[in-house]
């Protein structure tokens, strides 16, 4: 497969799976917040500690992550879990953002 056209598919397949994610957790999350915090707190969980690690790892000064303190965004987006770190230089603070 021709790089352009794989690049294209890869960029593809994130854009219906972003589109997606928000449509499962928004249609679950107006049923039951219950089972949809039950549903996706071992990802949260994950999602969170890899980027508290990540600081640890780089010497990025950061509090320990906050989890399920969900906050709803003007775009209808959800925040489950943030960790507060220090700013630091940009390679740092990239790495830490995209710590899975």
């Amino acid at each position: 497969m021709p790089l352009p056209l794989l690049v294209f598919v890869i960029i593809l397949e994130a854009f219906v799976l972003y589109l997606g994610q928000r449509y499962i957790f928004g249609a679950a999350y107006n049923k039951s917040k219950f089972l949809t915090y039950l549903l996706v707190a071992p990802g949260t969980a994950l999602h969170e500690l890899a980027h508290w690690i990540m600081c640890i790892v780089l010497q990025v000064p950061a509090e320990l992550p906050v989890l399920f303190k969900p906050e709803k965004h003007d775009d209808g987006s959800m925040t489950l879990g943030y960790v507060n770190h220090a700013q630091t230089d940009p390679l740092r603070g990239a790495l830490v953002a995209i710590a899975p």
